[in-house]
Protein backbone atom coordinates (compact mmCIF):
# COMPACT_ATOMS: atom_id res chain seq x y z
CA UNK A 1 0.00 0.00 0.00
CA UNK A 2 2.90 2.31 0.80
CA UNK A 3 4.55 1.70 -2.65
CA UNK A 4 1.22 2.37 -4.46
CA UNK A 5 0.90 6.25 -2.39
CA UNK A 6 4.67 6.35 -3.40
CA UNK A 7 3.69 6.35 -7.21
CA UNK A 8 0.78 8.05 -6.88
CA UNK A 9 2.75 10.72 -5.80
CA UNK A 10 5.65 10.35 -8.48
CA UNK A 11 2.82 10.38 -11.00
CA UNK A 12 1.65 13.71 -9.79
CA UNK A 13 4.89 14.98 -10.01
CA UNK A 14 5.54 14.00 -13.18
CA UNK A 15 2.46 15.11 -14.70
CA UNK A 16 2.19 18.34 -12.81
CA UNK A 17 5.50 19.32 -14.41
CA UNK A 18 5.03 18.48 -17.61
CA UNK A 19 1.24 20.95 -17.39
CA UNK A 20 3.37 24.02 -16.24
CA UNK A 21 5.84 23.44 -19.12
CA UNK A 22 5.24 26.06 -22.26
CA UNK A 23 4.17 23.94 -25.25
CA UNK A 24 3.99 25.14 -28.76
CA UNK A 25 4.81 23.34 -32.45
CA UNK A 26 7.26 25.41 -33.89
CA UNK A 27 8.90 29.04 -33.53
CA UNK A 28 8.54 31.19 -37.39
CA UNK A 29 11.38 34.04 -37.56
CA UNK A 30 12.22 35.89 -40.74
CA UNK A 31 14.55 38.85 -40.93
CA UNK A 32 13.47 41.06 -43.92
CA UNK A 33 13.02 43.74 -45.79
CA UNK A 34 9.73 45.61 -48.52
CA UNK A 35 10.60 46.75 -51.45
CA UNK A 36 9.84 47.20 -54.81
CA UNK A 37 13.29 46.45 -56.42
CA UNK A 38 13.72 43.11 -57.28
CA UNK A 39 17.70 41.68 -55.62
CA UNK A 40 20.00 42.37 -58.39
CA UNK A 41 17.42 44.71 -60.30
CA UNK A 42 18.17 48.69 -61.23
CA UNK A 43 14.83 49.63 -61.96
CA UNK A 44 12.03 49.42 -59.37
CA UNK A 45 8.96 46.58 -60.21
CA UNK A 46 5.16 48.05 -59.86
CA UNK A 47 4.83 46.82 -56.58
CA UNK A 48 6.63 46.31 -52.87
CA UNK A 49 7.24 42.69 -52.18
CA UNK A 50 9.01 40.87 -48.84
CA UNK A 51 12.55 40.00 -49.51
CA UNK A 52 13.32 37.42 -46.58
CA UNK A 53 17.29 37.67 -45.92
CA UNK A 54 17.10 34.79 -43.41
CA UNK A 55 13.97 32.94 -42.43
CA UNK A 56 13.99 30.28 -39.68
CA UNK A 57 11.46 27.07 -38.44
CA UNK A 58 12.68 25.85 -35.04
CA UNK A 59 10.79 22.96 -33.55
CA UNK A 60 11.02 22.65 -29.54
CA UNK A 61 13.65 21.00 -29.14
CA UNK A 62 15.81 23.53 -30.94
CA UNK A 63 16.26 21.55 -34.66
CA UNK A 64 16.03 24.09 -37.29
CA UNK A 65 15.18 24.86 -41.01
CA UNK A 66 17.13 27.53 -41.76
CA UNK A 67 17.21 29.96 -45.65
CA UNK A 68 19.11 32.43 -46.83
CA UNK A 69 18.56 35.26 -49.11
CA UNK A 70 21.41 37.18 -51.02
CA UNK A 71 19.67 40.11 -51.51
CA UNK A 72 21.78 42.03 -53.81
CA UNK A 73 21.80 38.58 -56.22
CA UNK A 74 18.44 37.74 -57.61
CA UNK A 75 17.52 33.95 -56.78
CA UNK A 76 20.37 33.38 -54.57
CA UNK A 77 19.01 31.03 -51.46
CA UNK A 78 20.13 28.20 -49.70
CA UNK A 79 19.01 26.13 -47.21
CA UNK A 80 20.73 24.93 -44.12
CA UNK A 81 19.83 22.60 -40.33
CA UNK A 82 21.17 24.63 -37.68
CA UNK A 83 20.40 24.22 -34.03
CA UNK A 84 19.14 26.49 -31.54
CA UNK A 85 20.46 26.39 -28.09
CA UNK A 86 17.21 25.83 -25.87
CA UNK A 87 18.17 28.13 -23.55
CA UNK A 88 17.31 30.93 -25.90
CA UNK A 89 14.51 29.50 -27.05
CA UNK A 90 13.15 28.92 -23.90
CA UNK A 91 13.35 32.41 -22.73
CA UNK A 92 12.17 34.36 -25.87
CA UNK A 93 9.05 31.96 -25.58
CA UNK A 94 8.80 33.17 -22.23
CA UNK A 95 9.32 36.81 -23.06
CA UNK A 96 6.48 36.96 -25.88
CA UNK A 97 3.90 35.11 -23.81
CA UNK A 98 4.19 37.48 -20.69
CA UNK A 99 3.34 40.04 -23.31
CA UNK A 100 -0.24 41.26 -23.69
CA UNK A 101 0.23 44.67 -25.67
CA UNK A 102 2.90 46.21 -28.42
CA UNK A 103 2.04 49.46 -26.11
CA UNK A 104 3.95 47.63 -23.08
CA UNK A 105 7.04 47.97 -25.03
CA UNK A 106 6.75 51.30 -26.91
CA UNK A 107 9.55 53.74 -27.10
CA UNK A 108 9.56 57.06 -27.63
CA UNK A 109 11.74 59.12 -29.24
CA UNK A 110 13.27 59.62 -33.19
CA UNK A 111 15.42 57.86 -35.30
CA UNK A 112 17.04 57.10 -38.54
CA UNK A 113 16.13 53.18 -39.39
CA UNK A 114 16.38 51.59 -42.97
CA UNK A 115 17.77 48.10 -42.06
CA UNK A 116 16.26 44.77 -41.82
CA UNK A 117 12.56 44.15 -40.39
CA UNK A 118 11.95 40.98 -38.19
CA UNK A 119 8.61 38.62 -37.17
CA UNK A 120 8.76 36.06 -34.80
CA UNK A 121 5.47 33.97 -34.77
CA UNK A 122 5.03 30.62 -31.71
CA UNK A 123 2.49 28.54 -33.15
CA UNK A 124 0.42 26.12 -30.85
CA UNK A 125 -1.66 24.14 -33.33
CA UNK A 126 -3.98 26.74 -35.58
CA UNK A 127 -2.88 29.54 -32.64
CA UNK A 128 -0.02 32.15 -33.06
CA UNK A 129 1.50 34.84 -31.12
CA UNK A 130 3.77 37.19 -33.27
CA UNK A 131 6.19 39.70 -32.30
CA UNK A 132 7.06 41.86 -35.04
CA UNK A 133 10.11 44.36 -34.22
CA UNK A 134 12.88 46.49 -35.72
CA UNK A 135 16.28 45.29 -35.20
CA UNK A 136 17.65 48.26 -32.94
CA UNK A 137 18.54 48.37 -29.79
CA UNK A 138 16.27 49.04 -26.75
CA UNK A 139 16.22 47.49 -23.49
CA UNK A 140 12.66 46.50 -23.74
CA UNK A 141 13.23 44.28 -27.47
CA UNK A 142 17.01 43.32 -26.15
CA UNK A 143 15.81 39.66 -26.03
CA UNK A 144 14.13 39.43 -29.29
CA UNK A 145 17.00 41.18 -31.12
CA UNK A 146 19.35 38.37 -29.21
CA UNK A 147 17.69 36.27 -30.76
CA UNK A 148 18.14 37.63 -34.41
CA UNK A 149 21.64 38.09 -33.38
CA UNK A 150 22.30 34.88 -32.46
CA UNK A 151 20.92 33.18 -35.43
CA UNK A 152 22.92 35.61 -37.80
CA UNK A 153 26.13 34.50 -35.46
CA UNK A 154 25.57 30.94 -36.92
CA UNK A 155 25.18 32.30 -40.40
CA UNK A 156 28.38 34.04 -40.63
CA UNK A 157 30.34 31.63 -38.71
CA UNK A 158 28.73 28.88 -40.91
CA UNK A 159 27.83 26.79 -38.15
CA UNK A 160 25.34 24.48 -40.15
CA UNK A 161 25.08 22.19 -42.73
CA UNK A 162 23.21 21.86 -45.66
CA UNK A 163 19.66 20.52 -46.32
CA UNK A 164 18.56 19.21 -49.49
CA UNK A 165 14.93 18.69 -47.99
CA UNK A 166 13.56 22.02 -48.98
CA UNK A 167 9.97 21.41 -50.12
CA UNK A 168 7.94 21.77 -46.67
CA UNK A 169 10.08 24.69 -45.73
CA UNK A 170 9.96 26.52 -48.77
CA UNK A 171 6.01 26.59 -48.33
CA UNK A 172 6.25 27.88 -44.57
CA UNK A 173 8.44 30.63 -45.58
CA UNK A 174 6.32 31.77 -48.77
CA UNK A 175 2.94 31.37 -46.38
CA UNK A 176 5.09 33.13 -43.61
CA UNK A 177 6.30 35.90 -46.43
CA UNK A 178 2.92 36.54 -47.78
CA UNK A 179 1.28 36.65 -44.14
CA UNK A 180 3.60 39.18 -42.88
CA UNK A 181 3.26 41.50 -45.47
CA UNK A 182 -0.71 40.97 -45.13
CA UNK A 183 -0.17 41.85 -41.55
CA UNK A 184 2.58 44.53 -42.10
CA UNK A 185 -0.02 46.70 -44.79
CA UNK A 186 -3.16 46.24 -42.59
CA UNK A 187 -1.33 47.84 -39.36
CA UNK A 188 0.61 50.24 -40.85
CA UNK A 189 3.37 49.01 -38.58
CA UNK A 190 6.32 49.62 -40.82
CA UNK A 191 7.15 52.49 -42.74
CA UNK A 192 8.46 51.50 -45.93
CA UNK A 193 10.29 54.09 -47.07
CA UNK A 194 12.20 56.53 -44.22
CA UNK A 195 13.72 59.68 -45.27
CA UNK A 196 13.53 61.67 -42.57
CA UNK A 197 13.38 60.83 -38.38
CA UNK A 198 10.40 58.89 -37.53
CA UNK A 199 8.76 57.72 -34.11
CA UNK A 200 10.68 54.36 -33.24
CA UNK A 201 8.28 51.17 -34.09
CA UNK A 202 7.88 49.07 -31.15
CA UNK A 203 7.37 45.41 -31.25
CA UNK A 204 3.69 44.39 -32.29
CA UNK A 205 1.92 41.40 -30.43
CA UNK A 206 -0.21 39.64 -32.47
CA UNK A 207 -2.30 36.70 -32.01
CA UNK A 208 -4.41 35.05 -34.46
CA UNK A 209 -5.38 31.31 -36.15
CA UNK A 210 -3.52 30.41 -39.29
CA UNK A 211 -3.16 27.22 -41.54
CA UNK A 212 0.19 25.53 -42.79
CA UNK A 213 0.69 24.29 -45.98
CA UNK A 214 0.56 20.43 -45.63
CA UNK A 215 3.60 17.78 -46.77
CA UNK A 216 3.65 16.61 -49.95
Amino acid sequence: MKNLYLLLIVLLLIFGCKSKEKKFDDIEFMAYTVSEYLPGESKPSNTNQVFCRYYALTDNLGKTKLVVQNLNVKNDIKFYDIVIDKKIINDLVDSIMRLKSYTELKCHGDLFYDGLLSTIRINTGYKSKTVTFINYYDKENAIYLHYYRYIDSLIRTKNYIATKDTNLISKRRKDFMNWTYKLDTLTCLIPIYINEPVEFIPPQINKHNHKHPKKD
